[in-house]
């Protein structure tokens, strides 16, 4: 469908890879009056979307699975993150974030925290200064947000000890 200052009415359907929308509009807004259903990723490539009324929603999971050395939460890999600390002395990096002026938030949801020893992205601060003590045997709730391209990343608990 390629449209030149149209609005698109009633209810549309896109199947299949094949399936285009180019809006050649001069203010480059496509407007759809109905319900639309996408079966497959849309991607906007950081276009803003304005006013959406969202009903509902989910965010992917990025699963680390155990770890003993370095990983990464990666933006690009999903907001939510999570991830088994087994020992060792991994760092928990911060990759990706959005640009400045943006906010970026990702959660972690970090289960046995206190099984290694954490070093935490250089960027992040923490409340007071001090990265949280987490729990050894249970599940910490750790989120993260960035405004200006992740040169301060705000680190902060949504909750400890979770069993």
């Amino acid at each position: 469908i390629t449209t030149s200052g149209v609005t698109l009415h009633d209810n549309l359907i896109f199947n299949g890879t094949a399936s285009t929308i180019t809006c050649t509009d001069t203010d480059g807004i496509l407007t759809f009056d109905t319900e639309v259903a996408f079966n497959h990723d849309i991607t906007l490539a950081d276009t803003e979307v304005i006013r959406p009324k969202l009903k509902d929603y989910a965010e992917t999971v990025q699963a680390h699975g155990d770890k003993a050395a370095t990983f990464n939460l990666d933006y690009e890999d999903g907001n939510v993150h999570t991830a088994t600390i087994t020992g060792g002395t991994p760092t928990i990096g911060i990759a990706n974030p959005p640009a400045t002026g943006i906010a970026g938030a990702l959660t972690l949801i970090l289960t046995d925290g206190a099984a290694g020893t954490i070093t935490w992205d250089s960027d992040i601060v923490w409340p007071g200064g001090v990265a949280p003590a987490l729990s050894a045997d249970g599940t910490d709730v750790i989120s993260f947000i960035t405004v200006d391209a992740g040169s301060t990343i705000y680190g902060f608990i949504g909750g400890l000890s979770f069993s």
